[in-house]
């Protein structure tokens, strides 16, 4: 899972160049929650805006 947990990091930084954990997380490690059978990655960029990216398990 932490292959995947790379690819989305790698995925946000190329779609947005800086991001940044969102809300009181000091790294974006800690940034992913699991819900059912998807992987959710939450960070924050520049402007301060929240983003999400989703990747289904299987």
């Amino acid at each position: 899972m932490q292959e995947i947990r790379d690819q989305m990091i790698r995925r946000a930084i190329e779609a947005h160049n800086r991001i940044t954990p969102c809300s009181n997380k000091e790294a974006l490690s800690e940034c992913f929650s699991l819900m059912g059978d998807k992987l959710v990655f939450w960070f924050n960029t520049d402007d301060d805006s929240t983003h999400v990216l989703v990747e289904e398990l299987r």
